[in-house]
């Protein structure tokens, strides 16, 4: 067996131009700092939207993680009560009107009811805080569940 050992060939240089470096369009570069700074600005605000979220639900659901009992009852209940049947809004107006201008200090012009219809505001409820004994105690009333005849 022999061996034989070849002399190395010899490194051809081939002459090298200086290469521009490639550069990326503007439009390129704008967008991928678009991209950037959407990924981290969402990145940094995400704790505030699971904070916003999170306390949009405890206000929608107070009584989800309440701390004071809550306590529902039927409109059967409040027979033979002061809510049994309560003030029409026109009486409430006319209530607050009188109030107003017993109050006034130069009752040049007393206050009185506009035209038109006297109505709730677009809600069907409107909540009621009593200090009852020391207790504070809110109700939520839904107008839709009290018969009216204001006739």
């Amino acid at each position: 067996m022999s061996t034989t050992l070849e002399a190395p060939a010899k490194a051809v240089s081939v002459p090298t131009q200086s290469a521009a470096p490639r550069t990326r369009p503007v439009s390129t570069r704008i967008l991928h700092l678009l991209r950037r700074g959407h990924l981290y600005l969402g990145l940094g605000l995400f704790p505030w939207a699971i904070l916003y979220g999170v306390t949009a639900f405890l206000f929608n659901h107070p009584s989800v993680f309440s701390d004071a009992p809550v306590i529902s009852f039927a409109p059967a209940d409040l027979k033979g009560t002061l809510l049994e049947k309560p003030p029409s809004p026109t009486e409430q107006a006319t209530a607050l009107l009188v109030a107003l201008n017993e109050k006034q200090t130069q009752p040049a012009k007393p206050f009185i009811l506009g035209t038109g219809e006297v109505r709730y505001a677009s809600r069907d409820s409107f909540i009621a805080t009593v200090n009852a004994g020391g207790a504070i105690l809110s109700h939520r009333l839904r107008t839709s569940d009290w018969e009216r005849d204001d006739s």
